[in-house]
């Protein structure tokens, strides 16, 4: 009976931890936030939270001209008309958004007019990233190419490889590595700043469509299976939005519904992602679409950047799991305000350990397994949070009573 007992609470715990991806993505919804329109391309978002996307076009064989700006309270309007097969773009350093017209085997510059001129010609380009120094980088779906661009337009190409198929999404990382998406099956490709290719990572759906990085993670269309995966820097993959069933339903993020989605962009706080989707009618899987909003959550680790002070950080609780008490342990900087609370697998706030200012160093405090009315909580995932000026790490526990 002794040995059934604690086979039976390994496995509790192994099933604790094998859904707390989805627990912990406290307050992570999808909303909609425009009508139907002709927007059927790449979704890029500017320093002052607007969103531009692009019209592809009604199907494969008939190209849209349209790029447009929405507002971040949902407003659409035109802003430009002279881009052919609109799909992905980019801003650089100085406000100045390029994109790429597929159908007119060309990348434009598009002026504050709306009207664009001409920055190079490239086969069947796709995503656009650009570096630090402004170079573009612009994916080449006919040559299965990637094309380094710089200031001037010199042109080189920066890696050609058999591994792309159909080179479609791409994102650089903080540390000037680049990964670039598949249209035609599942794989995400990593590529060193020397044009070395190794596969990233597979999402399900044999349709890996576009690519955002933010707060230290990937996410990526896949668009064949109407969902949103996120996979960390080490490869790891998981569902980040989306229950599978094709359509547009509102709501918690692995209970809404998408349909082809195709673009993504993080916005500028990186707390929103952007996504354009397909309006399931009869006969088009291109047009109308509408722009959908999905939040991240603040789970993990944040702040300015995504950088950390040296000398912070939150321990692992130990025991963990445990009952009924456990120790947390964290390290300050310098002095300062530290604030750590506990909430449950909901979001909802359990209790405030501290709220006060303290001197820097290590320090650590026990929690009791008791609320703030000084009940004891029901066993289950909890997080801890630790907020120190505009920082704060989180880490999850598990109380098994």
């Amino acid at each position: 009976m002794k040995q059934h007992y604690t086979f039976s609470k390994r496995s509790f715990l192994t099933f604790l931890f094998s859904i707390f991806t989805s627990l912990a993505l406290l307050g992570q919804t999808v909303s909609t936030l425009t009508g139907g329109f002709s927007a059927s391309g790449g979704v890029r978002t500017d320093s002052d939270g607007n969103i531009f996307v692009a019209d592809f076009g009604p199907n494969f064989n008939v190209a849209g001209t349209q790029v447009y700006r929405i507002t971040p309270e949902g407003d659409v309007s035109i802003y430009s008309q002279s881009v052919l097969g609109a799909t992905g773009g980019a801003f650089n350093s100085q406000g100045n958004l390029f994109w790429s017209s597929f159908a007119g085997n060309r990348v434009d510059r598009i002026n504050p007019d709306g009207s664009t001129t001409l920055f190079a010609g490239i086969s069947g380009p796709v995503a656009i990233a650009i570096d630090p120094e402004d170079n573009l980088f612009v994916a080449s779906c006919n040559t299965n190419s990637v094309i380094r661009i710089t200031p001037a337009g010199v042109q080189s190409t920066f890696v050609t490889s058999n591994n792309f198929s159909c080179a479609n999404g791409m994102t650089f990382d903080n540390e000037g590595n680049l990964y670039v998406t598949n249209f035609n099956d599942s794989r995400v490709h990593k590529v060193t700043p020397g044009g070395t290719v190794s596969l990233f990572a597979n999402v399900p759906g044999n349709n890996a469509v576009n690519i955002a990085f933010t707060r230290e993670n990937f996410y990526v269309t896949s668009r064949a299976a109407h969902q949103i995966y996120r996979i960390t820097k080490a490869g790891e993959v998981s569902l980040f939005a989306g229950s599978g069933t094709r359509g547009n339903n509102d709501g918690p993020a692995l209970q809404a519904s998408f349909s082809l989605p195709n673009g993504i962009s993080a916005g500028p706080e990186g707390d929103k992602l952007y996504v354009n989707d397909a309006v399931p009618l009869a006969g088009s899987n291109f047009h109308p679409s509408i722009l959908r909003v999905i939040t991240i959550p603040n789970v993990g680790i944040g702040g300015p950047n995504g950088l950390m002070p040296e000398g912070f950080s939150l321990k692992q609780n130990f025991p963990n799991p445990f009952n009924p008490t456990t120790t947390i342990e964290y390290e300050i900087p310098e002095s300062g305000n530290v604030t750590l609370k506990i909430f449950n697998s909901t979001g909802e706030e359990i209790r405030t350990l501290i709220r006060q200012k303290q001197a820097p160093g290590s320090h650590s405090i026990t929690w009791d397994g008791k609320n703030r009315n000084s009940q004891p909580v029901s066993s289950g995932v909890y997080l801890y949070m630790l907020k120190f000026g505009d920082f704060f790490q989180t880490q999850k526990m598990a109380l098994v009573r």
